[in-house]
């Protein structure tokens, strides 16, 4: 199936035609993201809050994820299972953990990307690129910025590819972040 989140609701690809999805709320709420996660179940977000719907099932509320955190922006998964949002009132967090307070880092988090070795980054709106330690053992946060070489703070999108390097999509352009190996 083919999901398709637009600012008239959810939508899936059925046969040879677009159907729109039965969510449990009234409006036609603009869908921000969708995710199929590795079980089959879909994550939807929306500027309402967060749903789930698991493998043959209906779609329902995430409890804890409602309309005070302004909107679901990204759902990914880790390889844990793990599944991480982003919103506007916590930049990020995971759903299946609880995100410390001292990792609370205040603004728009756009999409979050889990890279395998330990970290999620999340691409923010203006405040640069977040990089997070999945356990939380350290303290801080550790951000890239145009003040630190990003070529803009209005992140869009990061991805990995197959020799580790990290791909930094921004409004101004591209950033490559190639891991070093210390011998």
């Amino acid at each position: 199936t083919i999901w398709a989140a637009t600012t008239e609701g959810l939508h899936s690809f059925v046969g040879s035609t677009w159907v729109r999805a039965t969510l449990p709320w009234k409006s036609s709420e603009p869908i921000l993201t969708v995710y199929a996660d590795r079980s089959g179940g879909i994550w939807v977000g929306s500027a309402v809050g967060l749903l789930h719907r698991p493998v043959n099932d209906v779609f329902r509320p995430v409890a804890g994820v409602g309309p005070r955190v302004f909107g679901v922006i990204g759902v990914t998964e880790d390889r844990n299972g793990h599944i991480w949002v982003t919103d506007q009132f916590w930049g990020f967090r995971q759903l299946s953990g609880v995100t410390p307070d001292h990792h609370r880092q205040q603004g728009t988090g756009r999409s979050v990307f889990p890279d395998g070795n330990g970290h999620v980054w999340v691409a923010t709106i203006g405040q640069g690129l977040w990089r997070v330690r999945q356990d939380f053992s350290d303290v801080g946060i550790e951000t890239s910025t145009v003040e630190t070489g990003l070529v803009d703070d209005d992140v869009t999108t990061v991805l990995k590819d197959r020799d580790e390097n990290l791909w930094v999509g921004t409004r101004q352009g591209l950033n490559l972040f190639t891991p070093h190996r210390v011998i």
